[in-house]
C-alpha cells in the first residue's frame, strides 16, 4: 500500500514538475498535478494508438519513462536552476485568485452534495467500461457477448 501511494505520488507530480520547470513555470509545484495530467492524458491516448495494452504496470512504466526522459532534459538544460524571485505579486492578485479558488471550491461542494451523480448510466460509465478498459487492455470495447450473432 505504501508503495502504491509512492508510485501515486510520483506519477501525479513528477512528470508535471519537471516539465514545469522545464516551461520556466514560476511555481512548479503548483502547476506539476495538473502538467502531470496532461502527460498522463497524452500517455493513454498514445498506448490507445500503438495498441499496447493499457494496465497499471504499462500506464506506471510509460509515466516513468515519461519522467526519466523529463529529467535528463531538465539536468542539461538551464531552465531548471531556480532564477532569483523577481517582484513579489501584488497583494490584490493573490487575493483575487484565491477568491477564484475558494468560489470554485463553493460551486464544486454544492453539485457534489446536492447531485453527486446523476443518470441512469452512471454504473455503466463509471464502473462498468473503467473495468471493461483493464480487462481488455484497450477502450474498444464494444459491448457485444459471444452469443449475440
Amino acid at each position: 500500500m505504501i508503495l502504491f501511494c509512492i508510485t501515486a505520488v510520483l506519477g501525479f507530480l513528477l512528470p508535471g514538475y519537471l516539465l514545469g520547470r522545464l516551461l520556466y513555470s514560476r511555481m512548479p509545484g503548483v502547476t506539476s498535478f495538473v502538467l502531470s495530467l496532461l502527460i498522463l492524458f497524452q500517455v493513454i491516448i498514445w498506448m490507445q494508438v500503438c495498441s499496447i495494452r493499457i494496465g497499471v504496470v504499462s500506464v506506471a512504466g510509460a509515466l516513468a519513462g515519461v519522467s526519466v526522459l523529463l529529467g535528463l532534459f531538465c539536468r542539461r538544460s538551464s531552465t531548471c536552476t531556480s532564477p532569483a524571485p523577481s517582484d513579489a505579486e501584488p497583494v490584490a492578485v493573490r487575493r483575487l485568485l484565491f477568491g477564484a479558488v475558494v468560489v470554485m471550491l463553493v460551486i464544486v461542494a454544492f453539485r457534489l452534495a446536492h447531485a453527486p451523480i446523476l443518470g441512469a448510466d452512471t454504473y455503466f460509465r463509471w464502473e462498468f467500461l473503467a473495468r471493461k478498459i483493464l480487462e481488455h487492455g484497450h477502450s474498444l470495447y464494444t459491448g457485444t457477448h459471444a452469443g449475440a450473432g
